[in-house]
């Protein structure tokens, strides 16, 4: 009995320090800059150091708003982050797809009225169907990064397993822009169909 209820001790102190920290991305570019700057004086290389124990931190983070591409290229170049370090910056990113950007990076304008707003769409829809038709042909290179993992936030037990999302693989392949719309070539869509891979894709 005295073991069980230790037990129950031990896991309501872990289970809190595994909760998600929500965070903005001023947050984040403070917390990796003083992250970083602690340990510049560090006898370890530094990209080294920051691999080693920046992964773990930005696994521990949710972002609270959408972290864009080029602020995520900043924030890596910056603070000379490793490949193991930018690569879970780039997971972190890629989980805040679907968020509303930074108050900073939204136009300073108010709402547009109904009337504007029907005008927007009508020229959207202009451009789907009539400008995109007149693209120019062209070949380009298509290049799918994967990810697999288990996020904290989907840990719900708070089981000891290795957080994050992490790097499993990646493809190029070219294709082919004809006439407004992507060709499919017989000869590179041969074969038997891939297995379904776990994670995510960008």
């Amino acid at each position: 009995m005295r073991k069980l209820f230790l037990l129950g001790v031990l896991v309501t102190i872990v289970l809190p320090a595994c909760a998600l920290e929500p965070i903005t991305v001023a947050q984040l570019e403070k917390k990796i800059a003083a992250y970083t700057a602690d340990r510049a004086g560090a006898s370890i290389p530094i990209q080294r150091m920051q691999d080693d124990g920046l992964v773990f931190e930005l696994n521990r983070l949710s972002l609270s708003e959408r972290l864009n591409s080029e602020k995520q290229d900043q924030i890596a170049k910056k603070c000379f982050l490793g490949p193991l370090a930018t690569s879970a910056l780039q997971m972190l990113a890629a989980r805040s797809a679907l968020l509303d950007p930074p108050a900073g990076e939204l136009p300073d304008k108010p709402p547009p009225d109904a009337e504007t707003l029907q005008r927007m769409i009508t020229q959207a829809r202009t451009f789907v169907f009539q400008t995109l038709k007149r693209l120019p042909n062209f070949f380009a290179t298509r290049t799918t990064t994967s990810a697999s993992g288990i996020t904290p936030d989907l840990n719900k037990n708070g089981m000891a397993l290795r957080m994050g999302l992490f790097p499993a693989g990646g493809s190029s392949s070219e294709i082919t822009f004809r006439n407004g719309e992507e060709i499919l070539e017989p000869m590179k869509t041969a074969g038997p169909p891939s297995l379904p891979e776990m994670g995510l894709e960008s």
